[in-house]
């Protein structure tokens, strides 16, 4: 064990310290319960790295129980973190397929609750999945410059490339096709 002058306050670990810290970090950034969990976990990590004495189990409990108090005083809420974020990913042009591994896998939320918003979201804006679909890789082909973006005479040179980018993007080749074959004016008036 380090000798006692060699531990730093990031290696201090208390209720009110952890506290601290998630507080800190929901004023700067919108999250997800397990998104704060993560967050606070690696700070207990920091600390045994450190050389801190961190009781794992402690420090779990201690974090469940914060997480539970920023829960009920509405710092947090799974739901609303998921509408701005499927809005946000919508509008850089992600597909539904993109969202969903975004949310489930990144931000640590339940796939059923991210399919239920996608479905309430598009329901709310009148839209059906293909529609919403579409509108994602129509804002991602604008976004990043694609096929009628590009200048008339490199359009056929590029249009494999500009397929392969939608297909990463998880668009199916049926849509990604269609959109790139769309006037940029075509492009912009859908949803408007």
């Amino acid at each position: 064990m380090p000798s006692p002058r060699r531990l730093t306050r990031a290696s201090i670990v208390t209720p009110e310290r952890l506290r601290a810290s998630a507080l800190a970090y929901l004023a700067r950034y919108s999250s997800s319960q397990e998104g704060l969990r993560r967050v606070l976990s690696r700070r207990v990590q920091r600390a045994q790295r450190l050389g801190g004495e961190v009781d794992a189990a402690q420090a779990s409990a201690w974090i469940e129980a914060i997480i539970g108090d920023v829960v009920r005083l509405g710092y947090v809420d799974d739901a609303t973190f998921a509408r701005g974020r499927i809005r946000a990913l919508r509008a850089r042009g992600r597909s539904r397929s993109m969202i969903e591994m975004d949310l489930t896998s990144v931000k640590g939320l339940a796939p059923d609750m991210v399919r239920d918003m996608l479905e309430t979201m598009e329901h709310e804006e009148g839209q059906d999945a293909n529609q919403a679909e579409e509108m994602a890789a129509r804002a991602l082909i604008r976004r990043r410059r694609l096929g009628p973006f590009r200048p008339p005479d490199q359009r056929h040179a590029y249009l494999r490339r500009d397929l392969a980018t939608l297909a990463r993007a998880g668009f199916p080749l049926s849509l990604a096709r269609h959109v790139l074959d769309l006037s940029p004016e075509d492009v912009e008036d859908m949803g408007e």
